[in-house]
């Protein structure tokens, strides 16, 4: 069944896709965090 589908979910492109995916959620979520912290601080 993955015969055809693994070599396109594991290729470097996929995983290149997935790190950036992953970093920018971070630094979405660092950045909204931060955002609040700076809202909560009087």
């Amino acid at each position: 069944a993955d015969g055809g589908a693994a070599p396109y979910f594991s290729g470097p492109a996929v995983q290149s896709g997935w790190a950036a995916g992953a970093l920018a959620c971070a630094l979405l979520l660092a950045a909204r965090r931060r955002s609040f912290d700076h809202l909560e601080t009087p």
